[in-house]
């Protein structure tokens, strides 16, 4: 997008999980950003364009798994997929998403932030250790200018940790002024571990209203249907789940998938290769969703729809979280079960008024971070 001019505002610079063929990665990061630069009159934010080595394309598809004549030929099959791919996300968020320049280590992100007064990190995984290949100090904030104000906004944990990662953690937490998580079991952990004043926030998408994220979504051409978002391969029992509401609905079913070249799927309709509009605008026009992704319920919420969720093997905490907060919990599923209710109904009524508390709270608390990014400069400038 056209660069931001921020003239006297406060300079808010965001570090997150904000690329990579994840929709919800790069729809929370849009969110915030956009939220920030629309509702703050003296505030001015960018995505610090922060992608670690480890995560470039080329590294992520020769890194493949399994028996020697596969590792050699899969490369060779995907890269056009995956470039594909890149194209269009990278063009989504440089239409959409306003970042600084390209960089890929700590010392990159300690230049393009020094002029910056408000450092957040969040949300979505910037502390789940599995995910980043370990403790990553940029995500922590461990940059920037010493009276620069550090704020962590949900930051999404996802994950139990070990005694020497919590310990390479805490030092790095010191320099945060203030923390607040997504999931309710990760604000427990850090109450237990001293950080009494961690509190509970929404994911950076709630802050923005279902008719905006409306604008930016690309309608279909199809229409009665049952959505299937999975983020991993097993979509075997999510299908079965949506066949079952389909039958009794008239509906069809349609999968949407981003990253997976050669699964079939028994669907009567296969979306690949959707850039983040189009996601939008498959799960908006949904007459019911299934999925076992975070953002596949973040968004179901925002945009009301019907929706049904199944577990993954592994990091359902920050579904339980969600769910829990919204009193949806009887939201999950059970494939090998006949007792789900398909016909019951959410009622929005409630869940937005849980919605609408929340996100006063995010407001609150963003608002009161600008103005003590103004006390924390101010008593820096007396040392």
């Amino acid at each position: 997008m056209d660069d931001i001019v921020c003239n006297n505002k406060k300079k808010i610079g965001i570090v997150t999980i904000h690329f990579g063929f994840n929709y919800g990665s790069v729809l929370q990061s849009y969110a915030l950003a956009s939220y920030l630069n629309s509702e703050f009159q003296w505030g001015c934010a960018k995505v610090i364009d922060y992608i670690p080595n480890r995560y470039a394309l080329k590294n992520r598809i020769f890194q493949k798994r399994g028996r020697l004549l596969i590792k050699m030929i899969y490369p060779f099959a995907v890269i056009p997929f995956q470039v594909i791919t890149q194209i269009k996300f990278e063009r989504f968020i440089r239409k959409h998403i306003p970042v600084t320049d390209r960089v890929h280590s700590l010392q990159e992100v300690d230049v393009v932030s020094r002029e910056m007064d408000l450092l957040i990190t969040g949300s979505d995984q910037v502390w789940n250790t599995d995910y980043n290949g370990g403790i990553d100090p940029v995500y922590y904030l461990f940059f920037g200018r010493k009276d620069a104000y550090r704020l962590a906004y949900a930051a999404s944990c996802g994950k139990t940790y070990s005694t020497e990662e919590w310990r390479q953690m805490e030092a790095l937490l010191s320099k945060i002024d203030r923390i607040t998580l997504r999931e309710n079991d990760a604000v427990e952990f850090f109450h237990k571990k001293g950080f009494v004043n961690a509190e509970q926030l929404l994911d950076p998408t709630f802050l923005v209203p279902k008719d905006e994220w409306m604008k930016l979504a690309k309608p279909p051409k199809i229409k009665d249907y049952v959505l299937v978002y999975a983020l991993d391969k097993k979509v075997d029992e999510l299908l079965m789940v949506a066949h079952r509401i389909a039958s009794t609905s008239g509906l069809k079913v349609a999968v949407i998938n981003y990253c997976h070249v050669w699964n079939r799927y028994d669907a009567d309709y296969v979306f690949r290769n959707k850039t983040p509009a189009e996601f939008l605008g498959l799960l908006s026009n949904a007459s019911a969703v299934v999925t076992n992704s975070f953002h596949g319920i973040a968004f179901s919420i925002i945009l009301e729809k019907q929706f049904y969720v199944l577990k993954r093997e592994k990091y359902n905490s920050r579904l339980d979280s969600v769910l829990q907060l919204f009193d949806l919990k009887d939201r999950y599923v059970d494939v090998d079960s006949s007792a789900f209710d398909i016909k019951k109904r959410i009622d929005y009524h409630k869940v937005n008024a849980v919605k609408n508390e929340y996100i006063r709270k995010s407001q609150k608390i963003l608002q009161e971070a600008l103005a003590d990014c103004d006390a924390k400069q101010d008593s820096c400038l007396g040392d």
